[in-house]
């Protein structure tokens, strides 16, 4: 076996145990219905009590629901840091597909058109696969051929690689260089597709990834708690602080020690690399809906119509959700979009959201500990179902 072919086979067997690692307890359905019929002066102390039983140190939760007021808890460690921000992970993509998409709208370029002539930094047409044509509506669905499902992040103080070198020479061991092999039009989950997006951005717009979601995204949607730095500056983002990761050794996601106060760097930043709070990335979620419903936003009516448009694909992972553009979606029989979802794994971090178009209700729960993939699953579910948020 061939040096590249080892690497390769690595690379998909730390994707494989990164994908299929979970928390370590499971969403309990009756802790989901407490939190769906608890009375709201009772909703904190039952996240608190959650949060200690999955062993979650910091959780920021924010529930926004029609024009009420937006509801913030705060949960361990989030509660002294009112501005503290926590790793996004894969809720990364929804924010990037969105900047990306402004870029090109801004630019003139049509989202299914071939794209492969613009990139400046990498010969796209020399990545097994890249002699076909390539359009960004489906480098954003997953639906691109790309390959790396994941990127398990780099220890703090480590050598970042570029842009393009995680694309063409990842020097990562468990990282393989992104190929367009896979069959065209068939969903298969690849951060990989959206490091190649990401790459493509910088080059049209001659800036660093991190400055162009700044102008972009960030600063008109007033997301002022959100920075896509990497590696993260402490100094640079005061008065804003870091929530740290709070991690045990876990082998399946390349933790061989324990994050202890600590946290991971992602240069795959388009795919994992937004810094944030539940309250900002609640501000981007209710922009991305009131462009798509018509609404006063600053986001682009036809962006956000895209986005929330399910790709014609195959081979959906899970049978109840389709996927649009940087972001899951569930419809119903008349394929009205019923629901808006992204959950996300970092090392050590664990995110989700969800929203209904229909009812106007947006959950997003960040937060610093593995056992918030359980977390996230009971408090998204059970604040989307409380009927005490909706707006008298």
């Amino acid at each position: 076996m061939s040096i590249s072919a080892i690497k390769r086979l690595t690379a998909f067997l730390a994707a494989s145990m990164l994908s299929a690692c979970s928390g370590p307890s499971e969403p309990d359905p009756v802790a989901t219905e407490r939190i769906a019929t608890a009375k709201l002066d009772r909703v904190e102390a039952i996240l608190s009590e959650r949060a200690d039983h999955h062993a979650v140190t910091a959780a920021s939760i924010t529930v926004l629901s029609g024009s009420a007021p937006a509801r913030t808890y705060r949960i361990g460690e989030a509660q002294t840091q009112t501005q503290g921000l926590m790793q996004a992970a894969s809720l990364s993509k929804a924010v990037a597909a969105a900047g990306i998409l402004t870029l090109m709208e801004r630019e003139g370029i049509d989202i299914d058109a071939d794209i492969r002539s613009l990139f400046d930094t990498i010969e796209i047409g020399l990545i097994p696969g890249g002699d076909q044509p390539l359009s960004m509506r489906a480098l954003l669905s997953h639906t691109a051929g790309a390959t790396q499902s994941g990127y398990p992040g780099y220890r703090r103080g480590s050598d970042l690689p570029s842009s393009t070198a995680i694309i063409t020479d990842p020097p990562s061991r468990v990282v393989s260089a992104v190929e367009l092999s896979l069959p065209r039009g068939e969903f298969s989950y690849a951060g990989g597709g959206y490091q190649i997006a990401q790459v493509l951005a910088e080059d049209i717009s001659g800036q660093p990834f991190a400055e162009l979601m700044r102008t972009m995204i960030l600063d008109p949607l007033g997301m002022t708690a959100s920075t896509f730095m990497q590696p993260i500056d402490p100094d640079a983002v005061a008065p804003l602080t870091i929530i740290p990761a709070d991690s045990p050794r876990r082998i399946r996601e390349g933790l061989f020690r324990p994050l202890e106060n600590d946290w991971f760097d992602y240069p795959e930043q388009a795919a994992a690399g937004l810094w944030t709070t539940s309250t900002d990335y609640a501000r981007f979620v209710d922009a991305l809906l009131d462009a798509a419903s018509g609404r006063p936003s600053p986001l682009s009516p036809r962006i956000a119509k895209a986005m929330l448009t399910p790709v014609a694909a195959t081979n959906f992972g899970d049978a109840d959700l389709m996927y649009g553009l940087g972001v899951a979606l569930r419809v119903d029989a008349q394929d009205h979009v019923v629901l808006v979802r992204h959950s996300g794994l970092n090392a050590g971090y664990r995110a989700l959201f969800s929203a209904e178009p229909i009812g106007e209700r947006i959950v997003i729960s960040l937060t610093n500990a593995p056992g918030g993939a359980a977390f996230n699953e009971e408090v998204v579910q059970g604040l989307l179902q409380n009927p005490g948020f909706t707006q008298p």
